[in-house]
């Protein structure tokens, strides 16, 4: 296995204890990165829960919308249509935290190679197998993150135009106050930049935790290994 092998070569201590702390410091690291990447999937399975709970909503107020007349209907309407696509967006988002990704990891075969082995041998072996593995899931975690960070920003703004929504509906059935039509437009084109341009300014600002990005490391052509989903 090339890869390995290379970490191994790095591997160049004799000393039984150094070797030994080296692979409780891999053992825990990996231990680590699988624990973002299970956080990284019980936050979105909280967001998933709490989107869900807003489209439960969706049928009674698309009957408000249609009971509503003049320009509080195109206010209301602006509000409602901007909530269900940041809905939208964050259940995608929600989904692909979730979703089925490949993990490498070596083969428990793999101890057969042991067995021929000195025990300085053996353990840098097994350390070197622990840091390909932390390499390999790198990346699949940042990008849950990623996905996580960017479903929770638009569950965010979705529950802000549902409040929006909710106060409107409120001024409208009181008469407190009237707005001009073209306040309508201006939430339009507001939810029109956030949609487009929201999660990329953020990011770039680094406003909200954005993930790190790293390059996907390439599968090694002969290594041994199982892809679980």
């Amino acid at each position: 296995m090339r890869e390995i092998s290379e970490i191994r070569e790095q591997l160049s201590s004799q000393d039984n204890e150094v070797l030994e702390q080296s692979l409780r410091f891999a053992s825990a690291r990996c231990a680590q990165e699988a624990e973002r990447g299970k956080a990284a999937e019980t936050r979105a399975t909280a967001m998933l829960a709490i989107l869900g709970i807003l489209a439960g909503f969706i049928v009674p107020l698309v009957e408000t919308v249609e009971a509503a007349k003049g320009d509080d209907k195109w206010f209301l309407l602006v509000l409602f249509l901007g909530s269900l696509l940041f809905l939208v967006k964050g259940l995608y988002n929600a989904v692909r935290v979730l979703g089925v990704s490949k993990i490498y990891r070596l083969e428990i075969e793999t101890v057969f190679d042991f067995q021929p082995l000195s025990r300085p041998d053996a353990l840098r072996e097994e350390i070197a197998g622990l840091i390909w593995e932390y390499r390999k899931a790198i990346q699949p975690n940042t990008e849950k993150l990623f996905r996580l960070h960017r479903c929770q920003r638009s569950g965010l703004l979705a529950i802000i135009f549902f409040m929006l929504f909710g106060v409107l509906l409120l001024a409208a059935r009181e008469e407190w106050l009237q707005l001009p039509l073209w306040a309508a437009g201006a939430l339009a084109i507001l939810a029109v930049l956030l949609l487009a341009f929201g999660d990329k300014l953020f990011e770039r600002l680094g406003i909200w935790g954005s993930a790190r990005k790293i390059a996907p490391a390439s599968k090694p052509p002969d290594a041994k290994e199982t892809v679980v989903s």
